[in-house]
């Protein structure tokens, strides 16, 4: 509890300004403001960012440029209101819910919505529910995008039904996402014709593993042949099949639930075909690891040398993988007598398929033992489908590394360059495509030798879009072919077309489309896909396919950089036929604007996350949890939204999305969001979709959710009716943030490796950010296509300009045509740091010539500041040091030790926008407690003023600029937020007075509380003191959810109407939002700490009638509805299952003390 006021700026003196109040507007300022507000009868604001009355505005604030900036402050226009994702849950829908939940929309101060079609726990709970594409359903589509129209409201649509990805019912086999498959023949020389069994055409992951169906309609079964080939293995070797060993196992099941049987240190013997064969659908069971691990023991008749373990053991490839990999362990051991084990290898086996590479081993027994995984144990038996010794070359990991699934770091997962065995030579892989006929058999006299003959084809990865209901619910369309992703929008928009009506599609009602975070799985195939990798790569891959059977060729570095060649070709189709072909053509139909997402959080499915969104109109990132003043949210989420954020700047797009709050279930209000919503903004996010507002079709509340998941931002939420000034806050903060252009020293390059969600995920946090200067990402697409340089500055082609590019993440590994392209940078005069890089990641670039070029660049990578044609290398300093040997001032400096003891977090967030006559800068204080900190800007000017963006009100401050730097003290309470604003001009100083506050008097006597009907409190109760109402015995009160009204009355004395000023009511504790009335007039709304509004204007001389409006959350009637033999009061749907009898209450209601403060 706070009672004391809270200053925001000061110099000599401070400026007072109360978040959820007025400003103190010093000298003649206030006093013109004064007798403004007197001759037209208002009051100073309307508080906690409701909309200000009109104020005497400063010049600067009036002439910052030539487009009315504070008006847009003040009153945000449409282009930065927050939209809301609108879910339409499992065909629950009427025309009355659509009705009132679109106007509660335009009363709340939302600018737009994006329809999905979701489905999940929800039950059915109208009478007439409306299936997907249904007549209904079309008529209540229609009906909304005419609502909406009416409104002033955008709409837009999720790119398919359910949020991911592009898919539904009209996707066929053929059209759908793929998959590589394939079979091993062995074959001895001089053999000639054979039958080549048909890889498997289940949908699935990887191989037969088979994907379930999210629809009572199986997933068809899908099979097409690609290529035959056939690689020669050394003389005489033969695999496990083949050399049949016996193999014994610690214990063993005869299915997931029966009870394991053992033979001591015998073992169990298991059946070798079934681990040998190519299935990974087939399991034996294990029983669980336990303290001293599951082991599997392999008794050849002849020592065998082992290169490598495949594993399949019932899993899944996941997405959203972080930095350090966690998983199952394996560990292989050898033996010559089958007593004493040597440790030869040990990794994690994740996902449905894991290949281990294993140092070539020749021994008669050896031994796989199975351990828990560090961070998530299971009791649930191994369910080991196939477990084979290799016996040629092995490519670590290759699964992964082929894009069945994926790893943390790809370069930390690199094949061992010795003792694995002679890779295929390239000369010994044969082209054999040709020669085998429909029915599989394959015409081919061997030459001598031993050879592995693959049928290469490919089946479906049977991933459906979703969550959506049934009829919406179909296969996702292939992403990586661009005809099938333009058959499968133009076929989806025809259907919405149909729905709204032409009408009401593309220039009115429906007009944009949004493609919310990747979740579809993982796609490795297409049939254009080798001649799009020989276009892209500039080399054949057909002497290297046996590395996509996880066999080396030529080398093992060689395949790994195939490996990234291959991944590298499955990007870029992602970005450019899926991710380029949606907003192109949307466009053409009409439709005005796309969004998208891309990896959200950690490292995604596949794809380089700034490449696939820079061809939206408005590229998003999404939000994490929230979190308590002082810290943050998961890292991942903080550079995701930079990441897009970075897209807007570099390509000049108008705004960055952010999808907000996905994490902040029931019991968030909005003085919780803004800690989240400040860290988004201090990123770049300027337009805030929030998740969610799911459409309720009844009118009870909570209602309807989208399975528990996201904020619950509806008409039936407790503080629906006064959510505004909490949007006002977001749109302010984004119209200014949306001015000019944004201000950044240094392109961060992140490196070719891992999106930028990928390289720090919520494992780390990115640590070489430059303190003091802003940023941008690139990564290797923007500085192959948008950069260039200009009086050396790195500059995009949307003029953005950068001092300097670091190269940070992964940037240990970079392409040569990206070095090539850093060194004509530097020769043009630019500079750039970052430590010497190692080689290039692709098989396309020729080494010798990479590493002349980085010797040029970097010499032995030894030399602080290297001096390189008109520029400059820098390695082993900070970006910090590198800019200041440039002569680049930091943009802002504060004193060291105003850093976080405990977090060793920088106490502010800052970010900086210009314009043609002034800079932006938003300042938001990280910690809970408030903090006082001189600060230095770079910008220099005539006048700064502050820009409250909670009441809309603008003030002079202290400041000096003389020097050539602007020169003031930050005073922030806990987690606040403010902008300074600096005008163009000859740098000045001015010094403005400001006076305390003075506390005058105190209303401490009892009050009425006055209950709504049906929430289960009483209809009202008097309060002899102030108190949350979790203290009170009355369960109807312990429990309360809504608003209650809190009356009294206070007498003011005759003596302050002599004392001039404003007058501040301070209600002290408030949970959580506050709406005040005295004498009838509408005092304002406070929604955040200090809860102060002015009532200058609406007190009287004596007694004065004081309503007090407190809302809360649903939280504490949720937990009160779990109390043994409660009657339920909130109706929420699905239940939740996070909230208990015994869940911990928040304090609730009016706590105060509340006082009257006097601001001379």
């Amino acid at each position: 509890m706070s009672t004391s006021r809270r200053g925001f700026l000061r110099g000599a003196a401070v400026v007072a300004l109360g978040a959820a109040g007025t400003a103190a507007l010093p000298g003649t300022a206030a006093e013109a403001a004064g007798e403004l507000e007197s001759a037209a009868g208002l009051s100073v604001a309307r508080a906690g960012g409701a909309e200000p009355a009109h104020l005497a505005l400063p010049r600067l604030a009036s002439a910052m440029d030539g487009s009315d900036v504070l008006g847009g402050f003040r009153t945000p226009p449409a282009e930065v209101l927050p939209r809301v994702w609108w879910h339409w849950m499992n065909q629950n829908i009427t025309q009355e819910g659509i009705k009132a939940d679109l106007e509660w929309f335009k009363r709340a101060g939302i600018g737009g919505m994006v329809n999905f079609d979701g489905a999940g726990r929800v039950p059915v709970v109208v009478p007439n529910p409306l299936p997907y594409m249904s007549d209904g359903w079309k008529s209540a589509f229609r009906y909304a995008m005419q609502q909406a129209d009416r409104l002033g409201l955008e709409a837009d649509v999720a790119c398919s039904p359910g949020w991911s990805e592009t898919g539904g019912p009209w996707v066929t086999a053929e059209d759908a996402m793929k998959k590589y498959v394939w079979t091993e023949t062995w074959v001895a020389g001089g053999r000639g014709q054979v039958k080549l069994p048909q890889p498997p055409a289940v949908a699935g992951q990887f191989a037969d593993s088979a994907a379930a169906s999210s629809t009572p309609t199986p997933l068809p079964a899908f099979y097409r042949d690609a290529r035959v080939f056939a690689y020669r293995v050394p003389n005489g070797t033969q695999n496990q099949a083949a050399l049949a060993p016996k193999v014994f196992a610690s214990g063993l099941q005869a299915d997931p639930k029966a009870t394991p049987t053992s033979n001591g240190d015998q073992g169990v013997p298991l059946d070798v075909a079934k681990l040998s064969n190519a299935s990974v659908a087939d399991a034996q069971y294990l029983p669980a690891a336990g303290g001293a691990g599951t082991w599997v023991r392999f008794e050849y008749q002849r020592p065998v040398a082992v290169t490598g373990v495949t594993i399949a053991a019932g899993a899944a490839f996941s997405g959203w993988n972080d930095v350090v990999e966690y998983g199952p362990s394996a560990q292989v051991y050898s033996s010559r007598d089958g007593r004493q084990w040597t440790l030869l290898a040990q990794g994690v086996y994740s996902g449905v398929q894991r290949t281990l590479f294993v140092p070539q081993t020749t021994a008669k027994y050896f031994k796989v033992v199975f351990g828990q995984s560090s961070t998530a144990p299971s009791s649930a038996p191994i369910a080991l489908a196939s477990l084979i010794l290799r016996t040629v070359a092995t490519v670590h990991e290759f699964e992964v590394k082929a894009g069945f699934g994926q790893t943390a770091n790809y370069y930390h997962v690199a094949t061992p360059s010795q003792g694995g065995g002679p890779a295929v030579r390239r000369s010994d892989v044969v082209d054999l495509t040709g020669r085998m006929a429909p029915d599989g058999t394959l015409n081919w006299r061997a030459p001598g030798g031993t050879w592995v003959v693959v049928r290469l084809g490919y089946s479906l990865t049977g991933h459906q879009n979703g969550p959506a209901s049934t009829a919406a619910t179909g296969l996702e369309v292939d992403k990586l072919d661009a005809g099938r992703v333009r058959k499968y929008l133009n076929t989806y928009l025809d259907m919405l077309t149909d729905a709204a009506g032409k009408d009401l599609f593309g220039r009115r009602g429906l007009t944009g489309l949004l493609n919310d975070s990747y979740e579809a799985g993982y796609q490795n195939w297409t049939e254009s896909l080798l001649d799009e990798f020989r276009k892209r790569r500039g080399y054949d891959p057909a002497p290297h396919l046996p590395v996509l059977t996880g066999v080396p060729v030529d080398s093992a570095a060689d395949a790994d950089k195939f490996l990234w060649d291959w991944r590298r070709t499955l990007n870029e189709l992602l970005a450019q036929n899926h991710y380029q072909i949606i907003p192109a053509e949307a466009h053409k139909r009409g439709i005005q604007r796309t969004y998208a997402e891309a990896q959200e959080d950690k490292r995604g499915w596949f794809g380089d996350d700034m490449e696939m969104r820079q061809y939206a109109d408005f590229p998003m990132g999404a939000s994490g949890e929230a979190f308590a003043p002082g810290d943050q949210s998961f890292e991942t989420y903080r550079v995701d939204t930079r990441g897009a954020a970075s897209v807007a700047h570099i390509y000049g797009r108008p705004q960055a999305a952010v999808e907000a709050f996905t994490f902040t279930p029931q019991g968030f209000t909005p003085k919780d969001l803004k800690p989240l919503a400040d860290e988004m903004l201090a990123q770049g996010a300027t337009r805030f979709m929030i998740h969610t507002s799911v459409h309720q079709p009844l009118d009870r509340g909570p209602g309807v959710t989208l399975n528990g998941i996201g904020s619950f931002f509806t008409r039936l939420e407790t503080w629906a009716e006064v959510a505004k000034p909490w949007t006002t806050y977001l749109s302010r903060c984004s119209w200014l943030l949306s001015r000019g252009t944004h201000v950044a020293d240094v392109a961060y390059f992140y490196g070719q490796e891992a999106p930028a969600t990928g390289v720090w995920g919520r494992t780390f946090r990115q640590t070489d950010q430059p303190i003091g200067y802003d940023y941008d990402f690139v990564n290797g697409t923007v500085i192959l296509n948008e950069m260039s340089v200009r009086d050396r500055r790195i500059v995009t082609r949307s003029g953005q300009a950068y001092a300097l590019l670091q190269l940070g993440g992964d940037a240990q590994r970079i392409t040569l045509a990206v070095l090539r392209k850093l060194a004509g940078f530097v020769d043009a005069g630019a500079a750039i740091a970052g430590p010497k890089p190692l080689g290039s990641p692709s098989l396309a670039d020729d080494d010798a010539e990479f590493q002349k070029l980085a010797t040029r660049l970097w010499g032995d990578g030894e030399e602080r500041d290297r001096v390189v044609g008109a520029g400059r290398v820098f390695s082993g300093v900070t970006a910090a040091e590198a800019l200041a040997e440039l002569g680049v001032t930091p943009d802002w400096t504060f004193r060291l030790d105003a850093m976080d003891p405990l977090t060793a977090n920088e106490p502010l967030w800052l970010t900086h926008r210009r314009t043609d006559s002034a800079d932006i800068y938003f300042i938001v204080n990280r910690r809970n407690v408030r903090t006082t900190i001189p600060l230095t800007l770079r910008s220099a000017g005539s006048a700064v003023e502050t820009w409250d963006p909670v009441s809309g009100q603008t003030a002079p401050i202290t400041f000096d600029a003389t020097s050539g730097a602007t020169q003031l003290t930050v005073d922030l309470g806990p987690a606040d937020s403010i902008f300074l604003v600096v005008s163009h001009g000859k740098p000045g100083s001015k010094t403005v007075a400001v006076t305390a506050d003075r506390q005058i008097g105190a209303i401490a006597g009892a009050w009425q509380v006055d209950f709504p009907a049906d929430r289960g409190a009483p209809a009202k109760a008097n309060f002899a003191y102030l108190r949350s109402f979790t203290q009170e015995s009355d369960p109807g009160i312990r429990y309360f959810s809504g608003t209650a009204t809190y009356s009294t009355t206070f007498d003011a004395p005759a003596e302050w109407a002599k004392l001039g000023g404003r007058v501040i009511l301070d209600l002290g504790e408030v949970h959580d939002i506050a709406q005040v009335t005295i004498n009838g007039a509408d005092a304002g709304i406070a929604w955040r700490a200090p809860y102060r509004l002015d009532i200058t204007g609406a007190l009287r001389g004596g007694r004065n009638t004081l309503q007090v409006k407190v809302t809360n959350s649903w939280f504490n009637r949720l937990v009160g509805d779990q109390q043994p033999g409660a009657t339920p009061i909130a109706y929420v749907q699905p239940p939740l299952k996070n909230i208990a009898a015994g869940t911990e209450l928040k304090p609730a209601g009016l706590l105060g003390p509340v006082r009257i403060v006097n601001r001379a």
